[in-house]
């Protein structure tokens, strides 16, 4: 965690209560821990519905 954090520029600590709920997760915090983490988010259109 701590290592994520660093990656992030973010406290370990605020870190954690940001994961856990305490602190409200930004955006910008989850995509700065998948980076670190060598992942990739993706967001795709679902399947259409009638309006």
């Amino acid at each position: 965690m701590d290592e994520v954090a660093q990656a992030c520029g973010v406290d370990p600590a605020t870190l954690r209560r940001q994961l856990n709920g305490a602190f409200p997760l930004y955006m910008v915090t989850l995509f700065q821990v998948t980076r670190a983490l060598g992942l990739q988010l993706r967001v795709e259109a679902g399947p259409s519905r009638p309006v």
